[in-house]
Order: structure tokens, then sequence, then C-alpha cells
């Protein structure tokens, strides 16, 4: 029978033997960098950057700014290989007018504020078919509990600003109140001649994600217009970051093995699943552990893999995952457990001891 490891863990336990880790991969803490208002900077600077790096972000997009890709703005087309890419496209709204001072209306009637939340999030997922637009960012940061009432009928999660460094309060494991998801910005100087003079506000960056990882919290960082540094004092706009900076942010995120780094949507996914998931029809015989992993939520918008650790019996020193959660290889048992993905409500999990010299089948 399986026993109970004595390596600690960090997760939520569903029975004695299975537990849903915090963040995906079991790292301490999560962190979603996001970009705001769909400018070209973001496919020309952004992206390479990104990918150099293998991060993953969110790009909250204005979409009428899509449709003339005028200016600074990028168009439908520049954003698609965004988008394709595994990037996720997240709603700043259709206009980015301030939605406090609009009458509520509806979804189709223009200049109100359902048509500002929920006629982006049509417009980005008829644009771009198969991508699911579930989480949006306030105009200006500002919203208030009418227009969260909106929001919450539309999307899975919404960015606030609210994030104090003086007195800092990452997003908890477990959210309050998802449609003020709160989030960082950060301040440059006024006067910027060398890169190196930016990077007293990167150390101190580091310093607020290292009290999100202390804490075991969800960290969000608020961006804007990423250019060259030689271009910085010329292109202006609000709190323009250098891609020397963001490049150096990236270098250091990557280095950091307690660090989940992926999309407000993807993270959302992740807490609200792990949150409401639950073991189901636990057998444990002989060499077998069978479990079925369940939910109540709409399966085809929560179908995020969840970072599950079982503990197995002592003698056990390799598992073959099989069923709804198959793993290609056999995985070794660590302390007493073994740690894979598996998404909720998709069958039941088969584990087997292998023994040296046995064929799988």
């Amino acid at each position: 029978m399986p026993v109970r490891s004595s390596a600690p863990q960090t997760g939520r336990k569903l029975n004695d033997c299975v537990t849903v880790k915090t963040w995906h991969g079991g790292r301490t803490s999560a962190l979603s960098l996001t970009f705001d208002d769909s400018s070209r900077d973001h496919v020309r600077h952004v992206k390479p950057i990104l990918d150099r790096f293998g991060c993953t972000a969110t790009f909250y997009v204005i979409t009428a700014a899509l449709d003339t890709a005028e200016d600074r703005n990028a168009g439908w087309e520049e954003f698609a290989s965004v988008a394709a890419d595994g990037h996720e496209i997240g709603s700043h709204t259709v206009t980015h007018a301030r939605l406090r001072g609009l009458p509520q209306g509806g979804s189709g009637q223009p200049n109100t504020c359902e048509w500002e939340i929920a006629f982006s999030k049509s417009e980005i997922e008829r644009r771009y078919p198969g991508v699911r637009c579930l989480t949006m960012s306030y105009p200006f940061a500002d919203s208030d509990a009418d227009i969260e009432t909106i929001a919450r009928r539309h999307y899975l999660s919404a960015r606030v600003g609210d994030f104090f460094p003086d007195n800092p309060i990452w997003n908890s494991a477990s959210p309050t109140d998802w449609m003020r998801i709160v989030s960082f910005i950060p301040r440059f100087p006024p006067r910027r001649t060398t890169p190196e003079g930016d990077l007293p506000e990167l150390e101190r960056t580091k310093k607020l994600i290292g009290l999100a990882i202390e804490r075991g919290e969800w960290a969000v960082i608020m961006i804007h217009s990423v250019v060259p540094f030689e271009l910085v004092e010329s292109y202006g706009g609000y709190e323009t970051m250098s891609t020397e900076w963001l490049e150096a942010l990236c270098g250091w995120i990557r280095t950091r093995g307690d660090i989940w780094l992926d999309t407000v949507a993807h993270v959302t996914l992740y807490a609200r699943e792990r949150d409401a998931v639950r073991v189901e029809g636990f057998t444990a015989a002989g060499d077998k552990i069978e479990f079925a992993l369940v939910d109540d939520l709409d399966t085809t918008i929560f179908n995020h893999p969840l970072t599950l650790e079982v503990n197995v019996p002592g003698d056990w020193r390799r598992v073959r995952v099989l069923g709804a959660a198959s793993v290609p290889e056999a995985i070794d048992v660590t302390d007493g457990h073994v740690r894979f993905d598996a998404v909720p409500a998709q069958g039941r999990v088969r584990l087997e001891k292998r023994t040296q010299g046995r064929p799988i089948l």
C-alpha cells in the first residue's frame, strides 16, 4: 500500500496519497509578464526577446487599434504570429475608453461598458479561430464593482494595478477576487541617459518578485512600450521599457527554477482547477494505484494540466503512468513519491510499479 512521504510538500492534499502542487511543475511561485496597448514594438522587439529566452507572455490588445494599424499600433496580421506561438491574446477593450465613465449598456451597444468588454473578446476570437480570450485588463487599470460584474460574465480573470511597492502584496495562490488581479509597473528615471541608469529599477523588480517567491504568490508585471535604449528618450510613452532591461529581466527569470513563468490565462486556469479538483475512486492493490481526477468545471475551458505528487510504496523505484495521464517513459520515484501532470475529467489515472527487466505493455 502507498505510504506518506516524509518530504515536505507544497500543495493541496486530495487524499492521504495524492497532492496537487500549488504551482505548475512544483515551482514555488508564479509570474506573468503582460504587455498593454497592442503596440507594434511588441511584435518587433518584445516577441524576439521572449522567443530567445523561451518565455511566454500575455498581450492585452485594443481591438479598434488593431483595426487601423496606424502610427505605433500593430495590426491583426502582425499579432497573428504572437498568437500562433502560444502567447496569450487578452482584451484591453475595444477603444481603451475609461470604463468608469460609460453607461453599462449591452454587448451590441457601442460606446457602453458592456460593449467595450464583450465585443473586444468576440473580435479576438473571431479574428483568431481556436484562440480563447479568457482574461482582460482594464484601461488605465481603473474599475469598480459594476465594471467587474460585467467583466465576470465574460472572463475568468481581469487585471488591475493596485500594487504598492512600499507595502507589497502580490496575488495569493488563491485570489479572493479574480476580477482584481493586481500588477506592478516598473518605474524608470525621468531622465534616462544610459542603460545603466535603469539598473536600480531592475534590482528593485527582482527583489519584489523575490517576495512573491518567498510567499508562494503570483506576481504580475504590467508593461507598455519596449524599444532599444537609444530610442527611449525620443519615443516617449508611458514608462517605456528598454529592450536591454527586458532582456536582463528575462535572463534572470530563466535562471530561477522556483518561478513558473506563464500567461495570465494559464495561471488562472491552473489555480482555479487546482482549488476545484478532487480524487474519486482511489484504489491501491499490489503493483497498481488507480484514481480519477475530477472537478465540476467546464471542461471546454478548464483543461490545463495540473501537477500531481503521488506517494507510492517504499519498494517502488520506477513507475509507469498510464490512462488519462499517460507519460511516455517510466519515471523515477523520489523521496517516496512520483510527480507528473494530469488534466482533470479525462478518465482514470493508473500507476504501475515497473520491475527491472519486465516489459511495459
